[in-house]
């Protein structure tokens, strides 16, 4: 085979322009000092705490180069404490700019302190995890059902170091819904997320299966470490039934849905048709276009070729709203049971019958059509003689 065709000097600069603007982001990503940097202000709250700490004690270094809390640490005066996502701002009206910034300080504090009690007074911005929002709103997907006894919220999530979303997720019905939640330290699902929620759309991407709500969410955090969802959040007692069977649904024990009448002698003929068609020597063609084919080929939509065998399904771009598909009945009259054709076999005797009735009788008191049929039959028995 001969070798592959070296690119240009356009292709080449374009291929290092591309790289350059990739890697330029990475570092941008990992140099940025703001760990809040891609989150709306509106969603940003500030507050303060108060630590009391013993002589001579260092406060626990749980702060990663973004000035952002990556664990838990909690306030022996049971007051209100640190948790992992929280970005420290000002220690003892001394801000907080690096990381060695925090350092320093918390030595001097308590080198300061050597021998009696000190407290610590830390100023720190944190994300609000849920904010409700009405039925009518406009992040909730347009393909999306409102219904009775649910609540809708967006819950918004910041990733730290050594976090995970720790959660597991199902699709059923159009919906994402929670399975389980780790209550972990390193979870970042834990502070908002609930088993039962159902995910219906990270930021504006809808979601209506497991796919694509974890492509969108990986992609969410590996870009921005921040990611807001769409929640729906069961409140009555009749929607915690529906999400309970949701959650127990088993996709192994699926029912098999009844099929319209005309698909099942579509599918019949087809198969009919299949079994030919595997009797004779001819390969199956497929309507998939062909990769290895030219150019020239490959600028029309649909093109039959016998090389590719893979079979794939048919899927569309956009969602669709599964409860919106009902069960088609069958029309009247048309691929009915036995009982149903004994009771038209039936009807049409009785119509036969009555129409027989109302037939107007001629001079011998028999019907017109019944001469008819006398004559036919004399003419019949007549060429039977002859040929005999």
């Amino acid at each position: 085979m001969p070798p592959p065709p070296e690119p240009n000097s356009e292709e080449k600069s374009k291929s290092r322009k591309t790289q350059c603007n990739t890697n330029e982001a990475r570092s941008r990503k990992n140099k940025s000092t703001n760990a809040l940097e891609s989150v709306p202000e509106n969603v940003i709250e500030k507050k303060t705490v108060v630590y009391r700490l013993a002589a001579g004690e260092l406060f626990p270094d749980k702060i990663n180069h973004k000035q952002q809390i990556y664990k838990d640490i909690p306030n022996p005066s049971k007051g209100d404490a640190l948790v992992a996502g929280d970005v420290i701002k000002v220690i003892n009206d001394k801000e907080v700019t690096t990381r060695n910034v925090w350092t320093e300080e918390v030595r001097k504090l308590a080198k300061k302190n050597a021998t009696t009690d000190y407290d610590i007074t830390i100023t720190y911005l944190r994300l609000i995890g849920k904010v409700p929002i009405g039925s009518g709103s406009e992040f909730i997907p347009a393909a999306h059902d409102i219904s009775l006894g649910f609540s809708y919220l967006i819950a918004h999530m910041i990733m730290f170091t050594k976090g995970r979303l720790g959660i597991e997720i199902k699709g059923y019905n159009g919906k994402v819904y929670i399975t389980s939640v780790d209550n972990g330290e390193n979870s970042v699902g834990k502070r908002v997320l609930c088993v039962g929620d159902a995910i219906l759309a990270v930021g504006e991407t809808s979601v209506a299966n497991r796919q694509t709500c974890r492509e969108a969410l990986n992609e969410a955090f590996e870009n921005k470490y921040y990611a807001w969802v769409v929640i729906e959040r069961a409140e009555q007692d009749t929607a915690a039934a529906l999400v309970r069977q949701a959650l127990a649904f088993n996709k192994k024990n699926e029912p098999d849905m009844r099929l319209a009448d005309d698909n099942l002698e579509i599918c019949a003929k087809e198969l009919l048709a299949m079994k030919e068609r595997a009797k004779s020597k001819k390969k199956p063609r497929s309507i998939e276009r062909d990769p290895k084919a030219s150019k020239r080929r490959r600028r029309n939509d649909l093109k039959f070729s016998e090389k590719l065998k893979v079979e794939k399904p048919i899927e569309m771009d956009q969602t669709i709203n599964p409860v919106l598909l009902r069960h088609c009945p069958p029309l009247p009259g048309f691929g009915v049971n036995d009982s149903a054709t004994k009771s038209n076999s039936t009807s049409n005797s009785t119509s036969s019958t009555s129409k027989k009735k109302k037939e107007p009788k001629g001079k011998s008191g028999k019907s017109p059509n019944s001469a008819v049929s006398t004559s036919i039959q004399g003419k019949a028995k007549a060429a039977s003689r002859k040929k005999r």
